[in-house]
C-alpha cells in the first residue's frame, strides 16, 4: 500500500513539472515570436539586393524595347508641343490681319463723309446763287459753310485715298483694287451697262470726258471754287462771318439769323447758264435720266467696295478661326486622348491585371500571414481596399 501510494505521489510531481517546464519553454517561444514578427517582416520587405550594372543595364534595354511607342516620353513631348505650337498659331496667325480690321472702319466712315460732303458742297453752291434762305443763312455765311465743306471734302478724300490722316492708317490706293478700278480707270465704269472707253457725258456738258471718278472730283473742286469767286463774297468776311454763325456765346446767343425764304425765280436761269453751277448740279443730282448724278453713284460705288471688302476680311477670319479650331480639337480629342492617353491608360490596366495575377500564384503558404498580406496590399485595386 505504501509502494503504491508513492508511485502516485512521484506520477503527480512529475507531471507538474514537465507541464510547468513545457508553458514556460512554450510561452517564451511565443512571445519571441510575437516580437520578432515584424521586424523580420520589415527588413524582408525592404532588403536592399544588389544587382549587377551589367544585369541591370540588359533589363533598361529589353524595357525599352518592348515598351509601346504610345507610353514613351518622347511621343508625349512632341505631341505637347504640336498643341502649344497650334495653340500659339491660332493666336498669331488671325491676328496678322488686325491692323486692316481696325483700318475698315475709319476708311468706311470717311467714304460714307465724303459722300456727304458732296451733297452739302452742291447744296451751297446752289443757295450761294440763289440766296433765297432756304439755307437759313446770308450770302457770306453761306460763302463760309462751302469754303469749309470743300476743304473738309478735300481733306477726306486724300485721306481715304492716301492714309495716314483722319484715323485712317492705310489708304485705298494701296489695297483695294475696286475702289482704284473706280477712280482711275478710264471712262465710267460705275454706269450699268457702260464700258470704260465710253465717255462721261451728261446733259449739259456732251463733250466731258473722264478718267475715272478722281478725274470727275478734280473737276467738282475746280466747279465750287469757280462759284465761291463768281458769286461769293470776300474769304475773310466769308470766314468770320461762318465762324460767327457756329459760334455759341456764354448768353447761348445764336450767330445771325437769317428771317427772309423767298424763291429767287429770276435767278433759277443761272443754275443752268452757269458751266461749273452745271457740272456740280447734274453730277450730283442731275443730267439725264440714264446717267443721273454720276458723282453720286461713283462715290456710293466706292463705299460698297470697302463695304465689300469688310465683309471679305470678315468671312476669311472667321473661316480661318474654324479651321484652326477644328485642327486643334482633331489634334486635342482625337489625336492625343484617342490614340494617345486612352492606350496609354488601357496598357497600364492590363499590365496591372498581369501583375495582380502573377501575384495570386505566389506560392503564399511559405510565407507568415503578414508577409502575404504586405504582399497583397500592393497589388490590391484601390476601390477594394478602400471598400
Amino acid at each position: 500500500g505504501s509502494k503504491s501510494k508513492m508511485l502516485r505521489m512521484l506520477g503527480s510531481f512529475t507531471k507538474g513539472a514537465l507541464g510547468a517546464s513545457f508553458r514556460k519553454n512554450g510561452g517564451q517561444k511565443d512571445s519571441r515570436q510575437k516580437k520578432m514578427t515584424e521586424d523580420d517582416i520589415l527588413e524582408r520587405r525592404f532588403k536592399a539586393v544588389e544587382v549587377p550594372e551589367e544585369t541591370k543595364n540588359m533589363i533598361k534595354s529589353l524595357l525599352h524595347r518592348r515598351q509601346a511607342w504610345f507610353s514613351r516620353r518622347p511621343v508625349y513631348i512632341a505631341f505637347l508641343t504640336a498643341m502649344l505650337a497650334l495653340c500659339l498659331f491660332s493666336i498669331l496667325y488671325p491676328a496678322r490681319v488686325v491692323p486692316d480690321i481696325t483700318n475698315l472702319g475709319p476708311i468706311t466712315n470717311q467714304a460714307g463723309r465724303r459722300l456727304y460732303l458732296v451733297w452739302a458742297c452742291a447744296h451751297l453752291s446752289r443757295e450761294l446763287v440763289l440766296a433765297d434762305g432756304f439755307a437759313r443763312m446770308d450770302k457770306a455765311t453761306i460763302h463760309g459753310a462751302l469754303a469749309w465743306h470743300l476743304q473738309a471734302l478735300r481733306e477726306s478724300n486724300r485721306a481715304l485715298r492716301l492714309g495716314h490722316a483722319l484715323g485712317v492708317r492705310h489708304g485705298a490706293d494701296w489695297h483695294n483694287q475696286e475702289h482704284n478700278d473706280i477712280m482711275y480707270e478710264h471712262g465710267c465704269i460705275w454706269r450699268e451697262g457702260e464700258r470704260p472707253e465710253k465717255d462721261c457725258s451728261i446733259q449739259g456738258l456732251p463733250k466731258l470726258r473722264v478718267n475715272g471718278l478722281y478725274s470727275l472730283i478734280l473737276n467738282f473742286y475746280d466747279a465750287v471754287e469757280a462759284v465761291m469767286t463768281i458769286h461769293g463774297v470776300d474769304k475773310t468776311a466769308a470766314e468770320a462771318a461762318y465762324a460767327a454763325y457756329l459760334a455759341v456765346g456764354d448768353d447761348h446767343s445764336p450767330g445771325p439769323e437769317f428771317n427772309m425764304v423767298e424763291l429767287h425765280a429770276s435767278r433759277l436761269h443761272i443754275l443752268e447758264d452757269d458751266e461749273n453751277l452745271r457740272l456740280i448740279i447734274h453730277t450730283v443730282d442731275g443730267g439725264t435720266p440714264e446717267h443721273k448724278g454720276d458723282l453720286q453713284h461713283g462715290l456710293r460705288a466706292c463705299l460698297d467696295a470697302f463695304q465689300h471688302e469688310t465683309a471679305e476680311i470678315l468671312e476669311n477670319v472667321h473661316t480661318e478661326a474654324r479651321v484652326l479650331y477644328a485642327c486643334y480639337m482633331v489634334l486635342v480629342v482625337v489625336l492625343f486622348y484617342g490614340m494617345l492617353f486612352r492606350k496609354t491608360m488601357q496598357a497600364a490596366g492590363q499590365e496591372a491585371v498581369k501583375a495582380r495575377g502573377f501575384v495570386h500564384k505566389l506560392p503564399t503558404y511559405t510565407l507568415a500571414k503578414e508577409e502575404t498580406d504586405v504582399i497583397r496590399s500592393f497589388f490590391q485595386h484601390t476601390s477594394d481596399s478602400t471598400s
